[in-house]
């Protein structure tokens, strides 16, 4: 979605108290960025100040103009689905705005956080301070109960019979 589009997006999720939380927002911009290459600019590689910098090059141990699948460690990338989407070319919006047409996102497919303009349509990674724990998988959940509950039949059919 558009940049205005994934403000609206995190307002939505904030109003609906998506989870249980209302403070979602978007990953947060670091300028300037004493990692990144010119370490004045907010763009470029090795931006590792940015939140999403930090996730692909320390927590990912992925390598600059690379793929986090092709380097980054695949414990940690297993953790996470659609790191390289093609429907949004693996960028992801900021937080930070540029100016009234631009803002800053990060590409997982190359480590390269970049200036866009706010009319492109890119990915929304909704972010929180803190820890949620772990989000129940509705199917999961489904097999979990029908497990217990053959377990419940099982144990009931042994004591009629």
């Amino acid at each position: 979605m558009t940049w205005p589009g994934a403000l609206f997006f995190i307002d939505a999720m904030n109003a609906a108290s998506y989870l249980g939380i209302s403070d979602w927002r978007l990953p947060s911009t670091l300028i300037p960025d004493p990692g990144c290459v010119v370490p004045t600019s907010p763009t470029g590689f090795n931006c590792s100040g940015s939140e999403m910098g930090h996730l692909f090059y320390t927590e990912f141990g992925a390598t600059a103009n690379t793929t986090v699948l092709a380097t980054g460690n695949s414990t940690e990338t297993d953790k996470f689905s659609n790191l390289l989407n093609v429907d949004t070319g693996s960028i992801y919006w900021s937080s930070l705005e540029l100016d009234a047409n631009t803002a800053y996102a990060f590409r997982f497919d190359k480590g390269q956080q970049v200036q866009a303009s706010q009319n492109t349509p890119i990915g929304v990674w909704a972010v929180r301070d803190g820890d949620i724990g772990a989000i129940p998988i509705p199917a999961s959940i489904w097999l979990l109960g029908s497990g217990l509950l053959g377990l419940f039949v099982l144990a009931r059919f042994k004591i009629a019979t």
